[in-house]
């Protein structure tokens, strides 16, 4: 049985210390409520400045958001995720 080095993570560990990893938030249009647009958080292990969380915005799409799917975007958790960016 292979036992992995203390300083070493795999996806399995990622994904219980952050719960929220690839799923989707929405955030509506400011002025227009048939507008939003989506934000995913995703782990990136050979980024550049090393393993760290990015977020895929895209742009406002026309229609209403899935909430059975979708969860509201909230700009603090991308702002405390952007703190701690190396684990």
């Amino acid at each position: 049985m292979y036992i992995q080095p203390d300083n070493e993570r795999n996806m399995i560990d990622v994904r219980n210390q952050i719960p929220y990893i690839n799923q989707v938030f929405y955030e509506l249009h400011p002025t227009d409520k048939n507008m939003y647009r989506t934000h995913t958080p995703t782990y990136q292990p050979y980024a550049i400045q090393g393993r760290q969380i990015v977020w895929m915005t895209s742009n406002y799409t026309h229609g209403i958001p899935d909430k059975n799917i979708m969860k509201p975007y909230n700009p603090k958790l991308k702002s405390a995720t952007q703190r701690f960016t190396q684990f």
